[in-house]
């Protein structure tokens, strides 16, 4: 009997330090890491879709936004040249592109599967503003540049 009651003490010992020792675990894992890291993180919606994602690319990191079919409707990004804008209709075609570099911004606007029909930028050259138009084939029909001050 002795022995049973010894057995019952060190099983009941061993049991109470497992439930302690999966306390203080539980505890522990409900703290926020201070960094999490990852090579892309998604949003999907639930049917799987990705929605969001933030990734890295060659010249630096992504935000995209997707529309329900899965084409990107608008990305944030980095480039060769600065950050860019890409605003895209829902079949993943260009409307508005905005690109920085180190001479300044452009700003497209793309026409409906005609390519750049507007381009509001600077002049790597002069450094004045440029407003361009683009004809149906990308030929450039207008270029307005604002007269020079003396």
């Amino acid at each position: 009997q002795k022995q049973v009651r010894r057995q019952r003490r060190w099983n009941n010992g061993l049991g109470l330090m497992v439930v302690v020792g999966g306390l203080m675990a539980a505890k522990g894992a409900t703290e926020a890491p201070d960094v999490i890291q990852a090579k892309k993180f998604e949003v999907v919606n639930d049917e799987g879709k990705t929605l969001v994602r933030i990734d890295g690319r060659k010249f630096g990191g992504a935000l995209s936004l997707y529309n329900t079919a899965g084409m990107p409707v608008a990305t944030l990004s980095t480039s060769k040249i600065g950050g860019a804008i890409s605003i895209n209709d829902n079949s993943s075609k260009p409307n508005v592109l905005a690109l920085a570099d180190k001479s300044g911004g452009n700003l497209g606007i793309f026409g409906n599967g005609r390519g750049l029909v507007a381009s509001l930028g600077v002049d790597q050259t002069s450094g004045i503003g440029v407003l361009k138009t683009m004809d149906s084939e990308g030929q450039m029909k207008e270029r307005l540049l604002p007269a020079l001050s003396e």
